[in-house]
């Protein structure tokens, strides 16, 4: 996603008068940048100079933010993110607790589970500056604004056109990013206008396109190694029941000729270690590590003076986003198996003698299978019928031979503002103001139907278009297996089931299959038949009546001037609806085998996926209504004091108060110390609140499984009491400000951990609580495929948003430059330049999260220290303890050249069985030595990630500026981290070297 903040030369020396200034964190005019309140402020120039970095750069290099979603996104139980939006993260608090602005306006968020506000949707083209606050601000914004808040304005009084392109090259990747933006504004006597559009594409990086997510299994078990897999491993069918012992098992002797891992595994549902097993790597090889997308933003803004003393002021946002997404070809089955209705071993995937795929491989290998099994059977979570080959292009799935399994999404935001200000009484201020945002996002996609994979493997598949291959003509699915002539066909899932390699695979792509026959292959419309398609659609909306009124009180003056004050109201609606296409609604398909019986009563109503779950449409509405005061208190000339304070009460009768105090010292002209402490909160979102399941997936000992997500009626808001002391220093060329920061969570809303949640069931993964009755609470949140309780067997696991025990945070935030130029004198005699050295650094001391307790007494997660660890399915992102950037800038005439070096500080992978034990998995080569064969300890220790940008600006004639920038100069490669995709993408890119040119032009 590329959405610079561009600016040319001229741009950033024009005049732009602005009558009243009011800063992020308070509704006062007139307060300073450098008050007590800790505000970093970001213009398009500055930007400009570092080399014109898109939406997802600018968040992750502020030193303050935490891990983001944007870039790519895995599951770290902090809530899983749709692809094509960005998210901003104060203090690594989480994304929903920073409180994003346009113009000091709310905007709303995401309409999925895990909402926050989408960054990348808003005018890039147009905005002038950004203003970070980096403190809870709810006693002037109300809720969502712990972390603290950041607001995007746009440019004022802007004139003329500014026409800006750029295009990035990243190595390996498909097509360039784009950049194009168009800005006019004019100026009258009376008022102005300000419009703006914005074109961006993100061009597609496969996920063989770099190394680091190619290592082999002894590097990375984690980086989604499954033996879920085709080729996989089955259980013989012998005198009329499935051999599930371990020695039993069987793997498809094709594993290793596809290049596969040969390995072992308790997951085929034995009871005892060493069940063989073939791992791959299917969802990281097929996905992209830069998904292929589309962004546009149109922007308008009017500011017209009615009068003397009324104005009026407008702006209108349309964005849209798409995004294409990529995973494995098919998926393993999570849901529930095939039932008595089509497998004759319910529980299995059955697969009969006759399955032609089966009879070759026999031949192939006359001693893998034993003379008298009647067939094999496959364990739900073991089957995936489509692999390396990838899927079939004449099947309409993929865009491309053997291409992956393809998602379609769409955001779409409208917004509208607009309101009326002016003056009363000559001298108070007021302004009233109304506002309405909607966004729409709409995920299309597919997924297998588990009965009709079963009458496949049986030979009862149809066609798609022409399922002829019916109830009537099989004679209730006992005749005509596989007879072509009725429409009836056969589904192969063994490793001489496809031709050639995928051409966009990592393993040997495009060569042939030595292993394969025309005579059982697949026909690529039997796999669109065993397919059905899914529909998200959700949207959120909220309308914001807002009402300020601010001045100075007349009859009171202390030492250090006039008293300023602010106060004011604000009703908010929120709304949150989600819809669903008919195959992933529960109240259209309910259970496994609606689609074939027509049946909507079941006891298990999981619907006919073999991974995706059932969603409930909702359709819910929350008010809030919100009182606020603030005063600004000059004690003396150099000592003040800003104080505000907040009342909101919402829907459900709850309600809340939160104070703030600020103060602020000027000590010496050099010195000065600022400080703060108030209290701040969230109310809890529509969607944490809508009972209403909604489905995901999540890597569960090295398998997707299903996880079921709903909200809980009952949260309490959460809350925070935060305090920071600081300095501000400036002397001649000089300055710098140190602040501390701490921050005490309590009742966060946290969705439940899938790590803590399968610890406290299956300590040490063994079951000795299965059947306990003290833990039948929380063994009802699993399902089991075969349905026996064990960890090896997890189905699906159910999950709820909760009043988590809280989080303690605090640390330090250093930022500071220093013109050298104006130092030596003897420097810039002899070059004619300015140069500047600076840095800006965050770094976290503690970050301490209580342990989580059930109302019935459970423990779900002991307390750690989240600071310095990957905290990979914890319900926190990864934090590391140092974040921050340091560069140096010379500028000399019209030349500007800017060295930067980025540096995210070392963490730890604090998952013990991911790195020890003796689990038996694929890094060994025999049964016997999966109990004593420890794993590799690469990328327990997550390295630090330091890389290096260099941008050059020239100031041409004409108005017009050419910048040019190198990023990660080095071509530093992300450390290794035991995830998806072998890295963090939280706080590092998978990118490389980049090379980058832009071009603006001011008329």
């Amino acid at each position: 996603m590329t959405h610079p903040l561009q600016a040319s030369a001229a741009d950033a020396a024009a005049p732009a008068t602005v009558d009243e200034v009011v800063v992020t964190g308070s509704f006062i005019v007139g307060t300073p940048e450098d008050a007590a309140l800790p505000v970093n402020v970001i213009s398009a120039d500055t930007l400009q100079r570092r080399g014109s970095p898109n939406i997802i750069e600018t968040m992750k290099e502020l030193p303050a933010n935490g891990g983001i979603n944007g870039q790519q996104t895995f599951d770290t139980g902090a809530g899983v993110a749709p692809y094509g939006v960005v998210s901003a993260n104060l203090r690594n608090l989480g994304p929903a607790r920073t409180l994003v602005l346009l113009n000091g306006k709310r905007l709303t968020g995401v309409p999925t589970r895990n909402t926050f506000v989408d960054v990348g949707s808003l005018p890039q083209a147009a905005i002038g500056r950004v203003e970070v606050l980096k403190d809870g601000a709810a006693a002037t914004y109300g809720s969502d604004a712990i972390g603290g808040v950041v607001n995007f304005i746009t440019r004022k009084n802007y004139d003329g056109l500014l026409l800006s392109g750029s295009v990035k090259f990243v190595p390996d990747a498909e097509d360039p990013d784009y950049n194009l933006s168009a800005v006019y504004g004019y100026n009258t006597d009376r008022g102005n206008i300000l419009l703006s559009v914005g074109w961006q594409t993100q061009g597609k990086l496969r996920g063989n396109a770099r190394s680091f997510n190619r290592r082999a299994y002894l590097q990375n078990p984690e980086g989604t190694w499954s033996p879920a897999n085709t080729p996989g491993a089955f259980f013989p069918v012998v005198n009329g029941a499935v051999q599930t012992a371990a020695a039993s098992v069987i793997r498809d002797p094709g594993c290793a000729t596809l290049g596969a891992q040969p390995g072992f595994s308790t997951s085929q549902g034995s009871t005892a270690v060493g069940g063989q097993a073939c791992y791959s790597r299917l969802s990281t090889v097929f996905s992209f590590l830069a998904n292929p997308e589309t962004h546009l933003q149109l922007y308008g803004e009017t500011n017209f003076d009615l009068s003397d003393t009324l104005k009026f002021h407008g702006e209108a946002l349309y964005a849209e986003s798409t995004s294409l997404t990529a995973n494995s070809p098919t998926y393993p089955t999570t849901n529930p198996p095939p039932d008595a209705a089509t497998s004759p071993f319910p529980g299995f995937y059955y697969i009969p003698a006759s399955n032609p795929g089966l009879a070759l491989l026999r031949t192939q290998f006359p001693n893998a299978i034993p003379a008298a099994a009647t067939g094999v059977a496959f364990a739900g979570v073991t089957f995936r019928p489509v692999g390396p080959s990838g899927l079939p292009l004449a099947s309409g799935l993929p865009d491309e031979e053997g291409g992956p399994r393809l998602n379609h999404l769409v955001f779409k935001s409208y917004r509208l503002s607009g309101g009326f200000s002016g003056k009363m009484f000559d001298d108070i201020g007021w302004d009233l103001s109304a506002t309405y945002h909607a966004m729409n996002y709409h995920d299309r996609g597919y997924d297998q139907i588990t009965y009709r994979q079963q009458l496949a493997l049986r030979g009862y598949g149809s066609l798609a278009g022409s399922p002829t291959c019916t109830s009537a003509v099989t004679n209730g699915f006992t005749t005509n297996a596989g007879n072509t002539a009725v429409g009836c066909y056969y589904l192969n899932p063994f490793s001489n089931n496809f031709a050639n390699f995928s051409p966009v695979g990592l393993v040997t792509p495009g060569q042939a299959n030595p292993l394969f026959s025309p005579s059982v292959a697949n026909n690529p419309q039997l796999i669109r038949w065993i397919h059905g398609d899914t529909l998200i659609d959700n949207t959120t909306r909220l309308f914001v009546v807002d009402g300020v009124m601010n001045g100075q009180l007349p009859f009171i003056e202390l030492p250090g001037g006039k008293v300023g004050w602010a106060a004011g109201g604000q009703f908010r609606r929120n709304f949150y609806r989600a819809s669903y296409g008919a195959l992933n609604d529960v109240n259209v398909t309910p259970c496994p085998n609606t689609l074939l019986d027509g049946l909507i009563n079941c006891t298990n109503k999981a619907g006919p996926f073999v991974l995706g779950g059932l969603s409930t449409p909702t359709n819910v509405v929350q008010n809030v209504y919100a009182a606020f005061a603030e005063l600004n208190l000059p004690i003396t000339d150099g000592i003040g004091a800003h104080v505000a304070a907040r009342y909101e009460r919402y829907g459900g009768g709850s309600d809340t108060f939160n104070p703030k105090l600020d103060l602020r010292w000027k000590v010496f002209d050099w010195l000065a110390l600022r400080g703060s402490v108030g209290t701040t909160f969230r109310a809890p979102p529509l969607q944490y609140l809508d009972p209403s399941p909604t489905n995901t997936v999540a890597q569960v000992s090295g398998f997707y499984r299903a996880s079921i997500t709903a909200g809980n009626p009952n949260l309490q808001p959460e809350k925070a009491t935060t305090y920071s002391v600081g300095a501000i220093f400036k002397a001649g060329p000089a300055r710098a400000t140190l602040d501390y920061w701490n921050f005490d969570f309590t009742q966060p809303f946290v969705q439940e951990g899938l790590a803590p949640l399968i610890a406290a069931m299956f300590p040490a993964n063994s079951s000795v609580n299965c059947g306990n009755p003290a833990f039948a609470q929380l063994q009802a949140r699993f399902t089991f495929s075969p349905n026996v309780c064990a960890v090896a067997n997890i189905a699906t696991i159910f999950t709820q948003y909760t009043n988590a025990g809280g989080v303690k945070t605090d640390g330090f935030d250093f930022s500071g430059s220093i013109e050298v130029d104006q130092v030596f004198d003897a420097f810039r005699d002899v070059t004619g330049a300015e140069f500047t050295l600076g840095t800006d650094v965050t770094f976290t001391n503690k970050y301490q999260v209580a342990r989580v307790v059930t109302p019935q007494g459970l423990v779900l997660g002991q307390a750690f220290n989240a600071v310095g660890k990957l905290n990979f399915q914890t319900g926190y992102f990864a934090l590391p303890r140092w974040k921050g950037s340091v560069y140096a800038e010379f500028t000399r005439g019209p030349n500007n050249l800017r060295i930067q070096t980025n540096i995210v500080g070392a963490y730890r992978d604090q998952r013990p069985a991911v790195f020890i034990g003796n689990l038996a998995t694929g890094d060994v080569a025999t049964a016997a030595q999966a109990t004593i064969t420890p794993r590799s300890l690469d990328g327990q220790s997550i390295k630090a990630y330091i890389t290096t940008d260099l941008t050059y600006r020239l100031q041409l004639p004409w108005d017009s500026t050419v910048v040019l920038n190198i990023a990660n100069v080095f071509d530093t490669d992300p450390p290794l981290a035991r995830v998806d995709y072998s890295y963090d993408p939280g706080n590092a890119d998978p990118y490389g070297r980049t090379y980058k040119i832009a071009l603006t032009k001011k008329f």
